[in-house]
């Protein structure tokens, strides 16, 4: 406690969000320096923002700009679509600053995210998790049309605020954290809000810096928040010009790279910071055999609970569900349905038609992760024999 007559001691809420630190991923590239070190990997901790992830940044940059604008006002609920880390964000906010939220979401996201919605108090309008984000925007969409004086529809796809917290925050940190030596910066595309607004004052502070963007490399992925462009609903915050460079990473490389990270830095993350890792590190090793200098920057998503579970679940026995955008189940390859590899249909007598999304090992010891369209996942684990193709 203080007297009156002091100043105020910590930080508000608010105040915390940003200002994050960068950590070296040394373990990463050590083959890549030989003395004198030529390679710096930097990945920015945004798991130390109040709500736990990098979507504090936008949420709250939104949220402002909408209080100062009288656009969300006394009585009015903040509406939004998500897949999970904005919505905590804003579920947060909301209970600490005293608006209502009510997120539209796939259905099967992880029970952690719901738990973690319910504590704040936040409202869910459950969506169909075969149409995946898209299908939680087209909702938000059709609600914020129906009742207008009811919500103020947030639209994190749509809002220039998104960026632009990325713009007067994410990008000055970078620069002034690596003193201005950064010579590539690489995220994955969702929203696109960090990618848009990191790019575009990077590119003003050193229009040498290479920006280049990270997405999944299909359609069906299990990517956490993250969008194939080609066949998503195009963020209207989102312009391709920005990038110097596009990356599309596999789901595998990504759960690789995961793995590695827990056992090589320490680090457990998720399945989109983990892609964006993989992503910078093959930019820092095409400059390292090129003879040049490089200091990647990544910023994928943040390490949370359900995507760790999602990983290393099967080696602990944690059966949890994970965190992919569609219905996802791991099994093991049953006999009769040998020969499946990424991408083959096939069809199950519960679940209905699928597409295998990873094959991990060779022979009765091989494990398929298939995407079912119309149903949730059930178990991270469970065997079947009926699986065949279509």
């Amino acid at each position: 406690m203080t007297t009156a007559s002091q100043s105020l001691l910590g930080m508000s809420l608010l105040d915390r969000i940003g200002n994050t630190p960068l950590l070296r991923l040394d373990a990463l590239t050590a083959s890549l320096n030989a003395p004198p070190p030529r390679v710096q990997l930097l990945g920015k901790v945004e798991w130390v923002n109040p709500g736990g992830s990098i979507k504090d940044r936008a949420a709250s940059s939104i949220v402002q700009a909408a209080l100062r604008e009288g656009k969300l006002t006394p009585g009015k609920t903040l509406l939004d679509a998500t897949s999970g880390n904005t919505g905590i964000a804003y579920a947060m906010l909301g209970s600490a600053m005293g608006f209502p939220v009510t997120l539209c979401m796939p259905s099967n996201v992880s029970a952690e995210r719901k738990n973690i919605l319910s504590a704040y108090g936040a409202q869910i309008v459950w969506t169909d998790p075969a149409d995946g984000s898209d299908g939680a925007i087209r909702k938000a969409r059709e609600l914020a049309a129906e009742h207008p004086g009811t919500y103020f529809y947030a639209d994190q796809y749509g809002n220039d605020n998104n960026w632009l917290a990325h713009y007067h925050g994410t990008a000055n940190e970078i620069w002034r954290q690596t003193e201005g030596r950064i010579t590539h910066f690489v995220a994955g595309l969702g929203t696109s809000g960090t990618f848009m607004g990191v790019t575009r004052r990077l590119h003003e502070l050193n229009p040498a810096i290479q920006c280049i963007s990270m997405q999944p490399d299909s359609p069906f992925n299990g990517f956490e928040g993250l969008k194939h462009m080609a066949t998503a609903l195009i963020p209207p915050i989102y312009d391709p010009t920005l990038a110097d460079r596009n990356l599309y990473m596999p789901t595998e490389r990504a759960y690789v790279m995961a793995k590695r990270l827990g056992r090589m830095q320490g680090l457990l993350v998720g399945v989109s910071a983990a892609g964006a890792v993989a992503a910078a590190l093959d930019v820092a090793e095409q400059e390292s055999h090129a003879g040049r200098e490089a200091s990647p920057k990544d910023k994928g998503e943040e390490p949370s609970i359900d995507n760790i579970a999602r990983f290393f679940g099967a080696k602990s026995g944690a059966g949890r569900p994970g965190a992919f955008p569609r219905p996802v189940m791991n099994i093991p390859q049953p006999n009769g349905a040998s020969g499946l590899k990424k991408g083959q249909r096939v069809r199950h007598a519960k679940y209905g038609e699928g597409t295998v999304l990873v094959r991990e090992g060779d022979g009765e010891d091989a494990k398929l992760t298939v995407v079912f369209e119309r149903h949730g996942l059930k178990k991270l684990m469970e065997k079947f024999a009926n699986l065949q193709k279509i």
